[in-house]
């Protein structure tokens, strides 16, 4: 279902408060960078025996702003032509290393809902 990759490594957890845009016992929706400057979405997925999953969009510039202005729900993002999706295994992990993914379920994609 996913496969690692070199190519992404992200550069640290949320260092600002901002960047958390939802939480409940631990951050379920928030904004992550990768090394190589890339901006993701994570939104957190179900737990998976001792796990801590979440499902991330690539997301430009522009879809950050269709997303924060309200003008795209989370569904259309990560369903959106294109989208780039990817799985974080594990978010407790000491290293934050990224696997494409070579499917996605459906009860992975996120509510039809905005950015509050």
């Amino acid at each position: 279902m996913s496969r690692p990759t070199d190519l992404l490594v992200l550069e640290s957890r949320p260092q600002a408060p901002d960047e958390v845009l939802s939480y409940y016992d631990g951050p379920v929706l928030m904004w992550l960078h990768a090394r190589d400057g890339r901006q993701f979405l994570a939104t957190a997925l179900p737990e998976d025996g001792g796990e801590w999953p979440f499902l991330l969009l690539d997301v430009s510039d522009a879809w950050r702003e269709r997303l924060e202005a309200g003008h795209a729900t989370l569904r259309e993002a990560y369903t959106a032509r294109g989208a780039m999706l990817y799985l974080l295994p594990d978010y407790g992990a000491e290293d934050l290393e990224i696997e494409e993914l070579d499917e996605l379920p459906e009860h992975w994609l996120p509510a039809d809902e905005y950015l509050e």
